[in-house]
């Protein structure tokens, strides 16, 4: 495969190895500004765990790999470390990690006082069982354990043994475990280089073999935030777009799958696949930002879906970024028939995003001839009316068929409890009371009251759902008066049969009258959805004289 060399030039000198003692490196080098942490690293993703192993490797000798420092100068400034921030002076001589960065913080946040740090950081040594350990909660305490902020640190190691009088044994396991930890030897790689393109190649070689970097990583090492003739992409303006609409939290991974898209490049491939002529077609971030705004309020008011959590197939937002940044205008009649699109798409499966061949054959369908043309090309495959035949499965939050039966839900209207006497229900329910709550919609009988498997079976579907954020169990609604409260029990697709049988405990006639009566609705909605029965009527300039 032949190397883009742009994107991969050769640098001016060769590498030379080190190695840096941990003192060294987080107390003499890190502590005065100089060690710092490029922009275009991976976000951090070590656990509690993979922390406390880290300090467990050093005691034991074990290899922890090396390190890559690239030789510039440092401005003066706030030096983030995990989740807290130092104050360090402006280096001549700093060394920016271009590799490391997980085992570096690791270090650094567990043996420096950082104010803000998080507490997935802060590991402890049980001198007792000889163990790293991360206390996350105040259970997770042990008998004479010692923060690595005092192990790591000679001086207050010794004021903290004078004050705990410890065992002898137990002083001088702590003073071994102190000099293994400080002393351990760190391989490093230092590179003495004015240009950072290099550099930004390197990170992106080491992580994308072995443990590989996601897709989104190494185009914002390759691409995000540089100073070069080829645009810079910044992933995280677009998800930040996405979540200050109130459209939901957007990947950074699908956010590169729109750049993509939106390009005319495959979604699917890693960037640094791409060779230089496909590079050159990426479209800048205030282009795909356009397409993004134009397709979330496409899908909230045409397509009547209000949050990306509620999107069936997700890859739907990708396609349709792609389709507006070509089509940034549509007509009327053009936005029904691409709302029919989306729906159909959705009742039929064919947006499923493990599809990956489906997915490219729709961006296939999308030029730059004109809006109607290429819904035309899309429609193709929904030639026909195709029954729904709605069944209930488990219900997963996270899959297309419990999406379609929430937005079904939806589109009743939902309303709260009533909260005072005689009130027919407490106003409508919000969106985001839903999305934050811990249970979105949540069981209307609980598992553990439900006692034969056909009764289990049924209380894993939809009919045993409710879109309600404050939903406490089947008891907030044996209070209600069927006629006094039908606006709320309305909506919320529970008929007076069904309030009869929550009021006669029958868990079983309840769950078998909901679950018809949820299947009725949802196929209703799809069809109406999904324009069944109605004609697809293109713009009349789209047929000629």
């Amino acid at each position: 495969m032949p190397v883009d060399t742009e994107l991969f030039p050769k640098l001016e000198q060769i590498a030379q190895a080190k190695t840096y003692s941990v003192k060294t490196l987080i107390f003499d080098e890190l502590k005065r500004g100089k060690i710092r942490l490029p922009n275009f690293q991976r976000p951090l993703r070590w656990r509690a765990v993979d922390n406390a192993m880290l300090f467990d490797s050093l005691v034991r000798g074990y290899p922890i790999g090396s390190i890559l420092l690239w030789r510039r100068p440092a401005d003066k400034g706030a030096l983030k470390i995990g989740n807290g921030t130092l104050d360090v002076e402006a280096a001549a001589d700093a060394k920016w990690v271009v590799d490391g960065q997980q085992r570096i913080v690791a270090l650094a946040a567990a043996m420096l006082e950082i104010p803000g740090q998080s507490k997935e950081y802060l590991v402890h040594f049980d001198p007792h069982a000889q163990e790293f350990f991360v206390p996350l909660r105040a259970a997770d305490r042990r008998e004479d354990e010692v923060p690595l902020t005092v192990l790591g640190d000679l001086a207050k190691l010794n004021r903290w043994l004078r004050a705990q009088g410890l065992s002898d044994e137990l002083q001088d396991r702590l003073d071994r475990t102190h000099q293994r930890i400080v002393e351990y030897a760190v391989p490093a790689y230092e590179v003495d280089t004015p240009n950072e393109a290099p550099l930004r190649a390197v990170f992106a070689r080491i992580n994308s073999t072995g443990a590989r970097m996601r897709a989104d990583e190494v185009f914002h090492a390759l691409l995000g935030n540089r100073s070069s003739e080829r645009k810079a992409i910044q992933l995280d303006d677009l998800t930040n777009e996405v979540k200050g609409s109130g459209f939901g939290n957007l990947e950074r991974s699908d956010a590169l799958k729109c750049v993509l898209a939106a390009s005319g490049l495959n979604p699917t491939h890693s960037p640094d696949t791409f060779d230089s002529a496909q590079l050159d077609k990426l479209v800048s971030t205030e282009e795909v930002a356009r397409a993004l705004g134009k397709t979330i309020d496409f899908l909230r008011e045409d397509v009547q879906i209000p949050h990306l959590r509620l999107l069936p197939y997700p890859v739907v937002l990708i396609l349709l970024v792609r389709f507006f940044h070509l089509h940034p205008e549509v007509a009327a009649a053009d936005r029904v028939r691409l709302t029919r699109w989306v729906w159909r798409g959705a009742v039929t499966g064919l947006h499923q995003r493990a599809e990956v061949s489906r997915m490219r054959e729709a961006l296939r369908q999308m030029r730059d001839d004109s809006p109607s043309a290429t819904i035309d090309r899309l429609l193709e495959r929904f030639q026909k009316d195709q029954a729904i035949g709605w069944k209930l499965g488990p219900f997963d939050p996270r899959s297309a068929a419990a999406r379609m039966v929430c937005l079904a839900l939806w589109e009743k209207q939902p309303k709260r409890l009533p909260t005072l006497p005689g009130e027919p229900h407490g106003g409508p329910v919000e969106m985001d009371e839903l999305l934050g709550s811990d249970r979105f919609a949540p069981e209307i009988y609980r598992m553990a009251s439900l006692k034969t498997d056909e009764l289990r079976a049924k209380g894993k579907s939809a009919a045993n759902r409710i879109l309600l954020a404050d939903w406490r169990s089947v008891a907030d609604l044996r209070h209600l008066n069927f006629d006094a409260h039908r606006e709320f029990l309305d909506s919320h697709l529970i008929d007076q049969a069904m309030l009869n049988a929550v009021l006669e405990n029958d868990q079983a006639r309840f769950l078998g009258l909901r679950e018809r009566a949820l299947i009725q609705h949802v196929e209703i909605f799809l069809a109406k959805r999904a324009g069944y029965g109605e004609p697809l009527m293109a713009p009349l300039d789209a047929y000629g004289d």
